[in-house]
């Protein structure tokens, strides 16, 4: 379809924008909601990203578009006067948003039995690979890093899986072990997603037996879903009690998680990023490796390796050649300057961490890209103005997306002394040619998110 003629469309019937909001809101009614209270009139948002068209978003808009148009007929029979139409298909239309979360309240029952379907078997599947050695991945962050680390280090000696990309919630696990896993995998490395009280529980249905339980962190992530520290706590307390895995790793370098351990009724071992050291010296680390808090991920990784009966020649050589995750901590030079992609997720530990290292190249002048800290909940403003006063105190050019936290950043930024440009970009595209504009030989920039359209103004 020609763009200008969608986006006059969806000016007028948004099915797709709001279809694509409740996407990326992962089809949480309650979340939902809570977006479109505030956001009805806005339209023509997808800007940082686009709707992903699964079979269930194209059942979806199906059903919306169908429940419009009854919508239209019965207001037209019922409705005597011509001008009243009128008035009922303006009141139609605007109600569209309503009537996208009617069409997916109406597939739901069909959606949870499908879904109900495939984890039985995935279950059934799994129940099966007696033989087959299951690693889960637990935290507030670190999980995707530290999984990618240990697939590196244990691909040569066993055959490893791990899902692609980030899949890491109960539903895309079952999917990934029904596709993926079969009689010759031996190691199956995974990682659980969790974003609400009870989120542990199901994905301990689907793979009830693990050979390694890992919590990597434990802090602030998803605090506007929990609703409290606390109950995040809890949750990662759960996970470290009801883990039937033989052995469970612990982060001791990180304090939520240390916290977290002392509550435990189970046994634990601690790791940390001194693990490496036992490896490399810290002359001879390599850049990856630098960051405390990715060097305690590879910690997991090289402790899970001589658990496995990995050589330690073989895991001090991985070690070297090691690669981050995407948009993890990723660093890529392009000609003269360094670029340091932190842009997958944010919370105010690894927000901290990036800038530290960030204030490592002292010779350089320090660009970074950032939207603030999300889900943070009631704390959302104090966090976001801190990260401000973090960032006045290491960045030489700030450029802050135009979204919902734009303030309090740059309020924290404006309370230093230290003389910094502060330039605020509209749109996605905007951050590109304000880079073309600005960059000079050696700079560095750090990318820490520019969040999805949910976020932005």
């Amino acid at each position: 379809m020609n763009k200008p003629f969608f986006l006059i469309v969806s000016l007028f019937f948004p099915f797709v924008d709001f279809l694509y909001i409740l996407q990326l809101e992962e089809y949480d009614f309650r979340q939902f909601f809570k977006w479109i209270r505030n956001k009805w009139w806005k339209r023509n948002f997808q800007k940082v990203g686009q709707v992903i068209w699964t079979k269930k978003l194209i059942i979806l808009f199906a059903i919306a578009v169908i429940l419009y148009l009854v919508s239209i007929i019965i207001s037209f029979k019922i409705l005597n006067f011509w001008y009243l139409k009128i008035i009922g298909l303006i009141l139609v239309t605007i109600f569209i948003p309503l009537h996208v979360i009617l069409a997916a309240s109406i597939f739901l029952p069909v959606d949870i039995f499908i879904k109900r379907q495939i984890i039985n078997k995935a279950r059934q599947k799994l129940g099966g690979l007696s033989k087959c050695i299951i690693i889960t991945i637990a935290g507030s962050h670190g999980k995707s890093t530290t999984r990618f680390f240990l697939f590196q280090i244990l691909q040569n000696k066993y055959n490893v899986h791990t899902p692609d990309g980030n899949i890491n919630t109960f539903f895309g696990l079952a999917q990934d072990i029904l596709k993926n896993l079969n009689e010759e995998t031996e190691v199956y490395v995974v990682e659980f997603g969790e974003s609400r009280h009870g989120d542990f529980k199901k994905f301990f249905k689907l793979i009830s037996r693990q050979t390694i339980a890992v919590l990597t962190a434990v802090g602030s992530q998803h605090l506007s879903l929990f609703g409290s520290q606390d109950a995040i706590d809890q949750e990662f307390l759960f996970f470290l009690n009801l883990t039937k895995a033989e052995r469970i790793l612990v982060n001791d370098d990180n304090e939520g998680v240390r916290r977290v351990a002392k509550m435990c009724n189970r046994g634990v071992e601690k790791y940390s990023n001194e693990d490496v050291f036992s490896f490399l010296s810290q002359e001879s680390l390599p850049d990856s490796l630098k960051i405390e808090h990715i060097r305690q991920n590879a910690g997991a990784a090289v402790k899970i390796a001589k658990i496995l009966n990995i050589e330690t020649k073989t895991i001090k050589e991985r070690l070297y050649k090691l690669e981050t995750f995407e948009r993890r901590v990723k660093l890529t030079k392009v000609n003269d300057i360094l670029i340091i992609d932190d842009s997958y997720n944010i919370n105010p530990e690894s927000a901290r961490a990036a800038l530290e290292y960030l204030s490592t190249f002292y010779d350089k002048r320090k660009i970074l890209i950032t939207g603030g800290i999300v889900e943070q909940g009631e704390y959302s403003l104090l966090k976001n103005l801190e990260y401000g006063i973090q960032i006045s105190k290491i960045v030489d050019v700030a450029i802050v997306a135009n979204n919902n936290f734009v303030n309090p950043v740059c309020q924290g930024i404006k309370k230093s002394e230290k003389k910094l440009q502060i330039i605020i970009s509209k749109h996605p595209a905007e951050t590109q040619q304000i880079l073309q504009r600005i960059l000079k030989a050696n700079d560095v920039i750090l990318i820490q998110n520019e969040l999805p359209d949910l976020y932005w103004n």
